[in-house]
């Protein structure tokens, strides 16, 4: 009696379709729909990575302080010396507000993730005299808390500083 071999018993007739239950094309299609699948997920997750990154990258933040106040007593200027471009800086009880006064950015948890410095002060009209700072790189926070010496923080969120072109304008002392 024979027994049947194994290995003969799988041999296919060359006239057997490779897929036996449908169309030729049907393992094709399949593999396409799963390529196309993948590469959708694969860009949609990217595009999310992305903008993710993009809304929570570090900023650049820009600003003024004008100490506002009459000349001759915030800083001792004589109106009719002093114009426009001169430098200056505050006396009596504005003296800290002067080139090199700390500048210091918190977060909304009130940690500090950047510190700056005033410039030097310089004469913007007959009362005021206006100092800058730059607070470079500054990490991601919704709210951004800024403090110029000790006068005190002003709040600021991440999206009105971004609204105004990565600038804040402060002002101190009377008009």
């Amino acid at each position: 009696m024979d027994t049947p071999n194994p290995s003969i018993a799988n041999v296919t007739n060359e006239n057997t379709p490779a897929v036996s239950s449908g169309k030729w094309y049907t393992n094709k299609f399949r593999m396409a729909l799963i390529g196309i699948a993948t590469f959708v997920i694969i860009g949609v997750s990217a595009a999310g990575i992305i903008l993710f990154l993009e809304q929570h990258k570090s900023i650049d933040i820009s600003s003024t302080v004008t100490l506002n106040g009459k000349l001759t007593s915030q800083w001792g200027l004589d109106d009719a010396v002093a114009g426009v471009g001169f430098t200056c800086s505050g006396r009596g009880g504005y003296s800290d507000m002067k080139e090199g006064a700390t500048v210091t950015v918190t977060d909304d948890s009130g940690r500090i993730i950047k510190v700056s410095e005033l410039s030097t002060g310089v004469y913007g009209s007959s009362s005021s005299c206006v100092f800058k700072f730059k607070a470079e790189k500054v990490p991601y926070s919704e709210v951004y808390q800024i403090e110029v010496s000790h006068r005190g923080k002003v709040v600021y969120s991440r999206q009105a500083i971004i609204d105004a072109n990565y600038t804040v304008n402060m002002t101190l002392g009377d008009n």
